[in-house]
């Protein structure tokens, strides 16, 4: 009884800091009216020079020696006249393409007081059918690419469409001081195919509402910060055979509260991290988190969606794994119904199903669900169970081809709480 006492008493200790904090926090954030829209905040203030000045010709890096943007209101190439274009690629207009022509746009940092991106679309209107290709955009501000667009006044009683059909491949990211490329809230079918990103604060964020993004032969590595991708309340997205290693985590699915700090007006937001597809991709040392933000306690004014101090119930729902490769990187289910189909765990990598509920948590539980099956597990590899979990489970083996201990080959449904098991048996039995 006495060790209960110290546990539950460190829990409201720690629930009224964060509470404390929070209220401290809110309390100096100014009234904001995100109901009108703000041209200061939404519209860039840069003199741009128009694309359709160099029709039937090349853009010459000479004309950004002071740090002009080029407006893309007609189709465009950069020329391979040996400079480094000192611009911002402002994405204006409808059914325009840019190719980079290999050229590099680097801001050398020199933007820093402006934190303009290398590629940025409107914040208050939506573009479609834009494609960018052949570029390299180094050292950066703040965004590689910035694909953002905020929903103000009576927008916000309407259906909110973001940016559209805009295709961006054969493009390096290096060093951004944000991230590598943020796709804005309610974007559809955006594509990026043999994008690569290389120390960024976070590679790929997609952010709510967002839906139908493809990632493909992507590779995303040394984020200094962030995930490689963040699947922010987005769904239906496809991430396929792309690689990522020495970033703080892989990908992480979530579903953000519409947190309040440090953000001007809060998105608020309607569905989960649901019905994504992550399919022969390859983790190294990078893992993945689906309902990253399980039962994290936020304070007092910290969400848009939570009234009162509690713990949040995260949202990733009918998530697909299949047939990628997790080396020393963990694949940890928070939420469900899940499938996880032939995949390869190796050096340790574990599959780890479940979460406890905390002490103080009064929400509805979370029950970890969905098929297990056709995965194998190198030595120390397996699959662990923690919390609520009631998965359908078979035909999973180690690498010698043998079944995996705890189940049959054969078709089986496991329902459990709290139980371990590696290729090495099982280690840990119910709690």
């Amino acid at each position: 009884m006495p060790n209960i006492i110290i546990v539950f008493s460190y829990r409201v200790l720690c629930s009224a800091f964060v509470l404390l904090t929070a209220f401290v926090a809110t309390a100096a954030q100014a009234d904001t009216d995100c109901s009108v829209r703000d041209a200061a905040h939404d519209d860039p203030t840069w003199s741009c020079l128009p694309a359709s000045n160099w029709s039937g010709g090349c853009v010459p890096s000479s004309a950004f020696n002071s740090w002009h943007c080029l407006e893309l209101d007609a189709d465009a190439m950069l020329c391979n006249d040996g400079g480094t274009f000192n611009m911002t690629v402002y994405l204006a207009h409808d059914n325009v393409s840019l190719d980079c022509n290999g050229q590099v746009i680097d801001h050398h940092y020199q933007d820093g007081d402006s934190k303009r991106p290398g590629i940025r679309t409107p914040y208050s209107y939506s573009v479609q059918n834009i494609g960018v290709k052949g570029c390299t955009i180094q050292n950066t501000g703040r965004y590689g690419i910035d694909l953002k667009r905020f929903f103000r006044g009576d927008e916000l009683n309407g259906p909110m469409t973001g940016h559209h059909t805009i295709e961006v491949s054969e493009v390096a990211i290096h060093s951004p001081q944000q991230w590598g490329i943020y796709v804005g809230q309610n974007s559809r079918g955006v594509v990026l195919s043999a994008v690569t990103i290389d120390g960024a604060y976070g590679g790929v964020y997609l952010e709510a509402g967002s839906s139908g993004t493809r990632i493909s032969d992507t590779t995303v590595v040394n984020s200094t910060t962030r995930e490689a991708i963040a699947i922010d309340s987005s769904d239906k997205n496809i991430i396929e055979s792309s690689f990522f290693s020495g970033n703080p985590d892989g990908i992480n699915l979530y579903k953000n509260c519409g947190e309040t700090s440090g953000q001007v007006c809060p998105i608020h937001r309607t569905t989960g991290a649901n019905e994504n597809l992550v399919r022969d991709c390859t983790f190294g040392g990078n893992s993945v988190n689906v309902a990253w933000r399980q039962f994290k306690l936020y304070g007092l004014g910290f969400c848009e969606d939570i009234d009162l101090l509690g713990y949040w119930h995260d949202h990733a729902e009918d998530n697909v794994f299949d047939g990628n490769d997790f080396d020393y990187s963990n694949l940890d289910v928070n939420d469900g119904p899940i499938i996880v189909h032939k995949n390869s765990f190796a050096h340790g990598s574990m599959l780890e199903l479940g979460i406890s509920e905390p002490l103080l948590w009064s929400g509805n539980s979370v029950n970890v669900s969905g098929t297990i099956a056709s995965n194998t597990f190198g030595n120390a590899a397996g699959i662990t169970y923690e919390g609520i979990v009631s998965v359908e489970e078979f035909e999973n083996r180690n690498f010698s081809g043998d079944c995996e201990p705890y189940n049959a080959c054969d078709f089986g449904i496991t329902t459990l709480l709290g139980s371990t098991v590696t290729s090495m048996g099982i280690w840990a039995v119910l709690l």
